[in-house]
């Protein structure tokens, strides 16, 4: 579709023309008043949202202020989701976003509780203060479903980097015949590298 594709190579545009922000006090204004807030609603739509994500990311640093206060204030969930998944893709760089993920963990949208999972988990592997918050909301299946998401993708750096997540879990299906089968039946592989 044209119109698609014209609008992702717009975002595009904007994400390359952004990078220079830090150089420019009038486009870095420029890109904080309008271009920004923009490119965060764009995260709420699917169509969008990676190239929005590229966009951001390419801004950079002067993007992360503005993802996190959406992040507290948006109505919409899906923007609100969107800028959790953005977020995730700025680590390590955007260390500052942790305690907005933190947030994230305890959101109204289970959506949005799923993907703060995954991305405060690729954190985590890095930041030991992320990793207690995370541990702590695992009670919540969404959560939990968004931190095995993430280490199903990258189960070797979790087992290496942060195996008390996957060991927190597994302590949690223990009490739960059902879930626990269903956790060795599914995510076995995890489990099986982790506690022996």
């Amino acid at each position: 579709d044209a119109v698609f594709v014209a609008e992702r190579q717009a975002i595009e545009a904007l994400g390359d023309r952004g990078a220079a922000v830090e150089g420019d006090a009038g486009l870095r204004k420029v890109y904080e008043e309008k271009v920004i807030p923009e490119l965060i609603g764009c995260l709420g739509e699917e169509s969008t949202r990676m190239a929005a994500t590229g966009a951001l990311e390419k801004i950079g640093a002067a993007s992360v202020g503005p993802m996190l206060e959406a992040l507290g204030h948006e109505a919409d969930a899906e923007v609100r989701g969107g800028v959790v998944q953005a977020l995730g893709e700025f680590r390590p760089r955007a260390r500052e976003a942790v305690p907005g993920l933190i947030a994230a963990l305890h959101d109204e949208s289970a959506a949005v509780r799923v993907r703060a999972g995954y991305a405060l988990c690729d954190f985590a592997l890095e930041d030991a203060e992320a990793r207690g918050p995370l541990i702590a909301a695992l009670g919540d299946e969404e959560v939990q479903e968004g931190v095995l998401d993430f280490a199903e993708s990258d189960r070797v750096e979790v087992e290496r980097e942060a195996p008390e997540i996957l060991r927190a879990i597994e302590a949690r299906r223990e009490g739960d015949p059902v879930r626990r089968v269903a956790g060795w039946l599914y995510y076995g592989f995890i489990v099986v590298a982790v506690v022996s």
